[in-house]
């Protein structure tokens, strides 16, 4: 009986400790800002591209690139050492549709799809707005063609924990929305400056209402 009370009590004070600290993670946890968005082809939507600082604000933590998936709103959650490498993929992106699309136009070729071999960063990815999950790995490249008409997808599908299988995109019709995200991103200064000031912005809001 009293082994079963200390094993009781170990496992108690383990569960104490874990709360404790997830208490103590959330508190440091920095605040996320919104410095941005970008436009997306599908039904021309636009979404937002948000900041999570630490360090007293210093220092980026890292981003949240919103986007669609197949159970709704979903986002890509970036490390902040990953970002200019997100940006190199993004850039090679920009760099290279509109000379594929221009040599499928030439070639008259009206269906195609074919996943193109760019490196991008693992991300972690979620829904919003529903019960939440997070999975983690590469995005990967399609390059399509319906009726002559040219889209390229940043996307990741995964065996999600509803077993079944989802998808989480990015789609763009030109270079207009890629080269936005990478304006966002490209610069950690200006990724700063962005995050500090519309947080600044959103603190003098909050305080209105104190």
């Amino acid at each position: 009986m009293i082994m079963k009370s200390i094993t009781l009590n170990c496992y108690t004070m383990r569960i104490i400790s874990f709360v404790i600290a997830l208490f103590i993670a959330l508190i440091m946890q920095g605040e996320d800002v919104v410095i941005g968005s970008y436009h997306d082809a599908k039904g021309a939507d636009i979404h937002k591209v948000a900041i999570r600082l630490k360090d007293d604000n210093s220092n980026i933590d890292c981003a949240f690139i919103y986007l669609s998936s197949s159970l709704g709103k979903g986002y890509f959650r970036l490390d902040g050492k990953k970002i200019s490498e997100f940006v190199t993929a993004l850039k090679e992106v920009e760099a290279k549709y509109p000379i594929w699309s221009e040599k499928i136009k030439e070639a008259d070729v009206k269906k195609l799809t074919k996943e193109i071999d760019i490196k991008f960063p693992k991300v972690t990815f979620y829904l919003s707005s529903k019960p939440s999950f997070n999975f983690s790995q590469k995005p990967k490249v399609l390059f399509e063609v319906k009726d002559g008409k040219s889209r390229i997808w940043i996307f990741a599908k995964t065996n999600t924990n509803f077993n079944r299988t989802e998808n989480f995109s990015m789609a763009f019709d030109d270079v207009i929305g890629i080269k936005e995200l990478i304006t966002l991103l490209e610069n950690e200064d200006v990724l700063l400056d962005l995050a500090t000031t519309a947080l600044k912005k959103s603190n003098e809001i909050d305080s209105i209402f104190q």
